[in-house]
């Protein structure tokens, strides 16, 4: 007997901030269970969200990249490691459906406190951010952040005749990299003094 998993779902929509160089479809889920002080997403610490089913879920990422199928690189997965009502084999399952029907890498936001490793081996992943948010350290954009982004690489293994054998997966910490985009965007911003002279 099939099992009917449902998701429940803040928002869907476009974001061009959450995976450095992509833009992505984002999926926000409710119902947080960290309720990190100065959250800046404490909307998703409430239920909520629309209890939408798999099929639904993945429906509805899919038509929106569908709109634009030039632009959109990448699905983001927010909210779905720290809820109320995802488990870990049901987000496994989204991220599955997700990657087959839209043909995109995912992105996993995690609220936890965690090593990247246990979504190492899980293809489809891409992306990872980990850590609960900690106001006095900062987001990712902050140099004092305790949470950390990673991208997934690769690295190619030879026999002892140099001959391909397959390649083994790693996590590279791409945390500056947000660090490195916001200082450039202020670096952009006008300097007021100077316009004032």
């Amino acid at each position: 007997m099939k099992k009917n998993y449902s998701y429940p779902v803040s928002s869907i929509g476009f974001t061009i901030s959450e995976l450095p160089g992509e833009t992505a479809v984002y999926i926000e889920f409710s119902g947080c269970r960290q309720n990190c002080p100065g959250c800046h997403s404490d909307y998703l610490i409430g239920d909520q969200g629309d209890s939408l089913n798999l099929e639904d879920t993945v429906y509805n990422a899919y038509a929106l990249a569908q709109k634009y199928p030039e632009d959109i690189t990448a699905i983001v997965l927010m909210g779905g490691t720290t809820n109320n009502g995802i488990t870990e084999k049901s987000l496994g399952i989204l991220i599955k459906a997700l990657a087959k029907k839209t043909g995109l890498p995912i992105g996993l936001y995690s609220g936890r406190d965690e090593a990247p490793d246990k979504y190492l081996d899980i293809e489809e992943i891409k992306w990872v951010k980990t850590g609960s948010y900690k106001e006095d350290l900062g987001g990712l954009e902050e140099p004092t952040t305790n949470q950390r982004f990673y991208v997934k690489e690769h690295t190619i293994v030879t026999d002892q005749y140099g001959v391909y054998s397959g390649r083994i997966p790693h996590w590279v910490d791409m945390t500056k990299q947000f660090q490195i985009l916001k200082g450039e965007e202020i670096a952009q911003q006008p300097n007021s003094d100077s316009d004032s002279e």
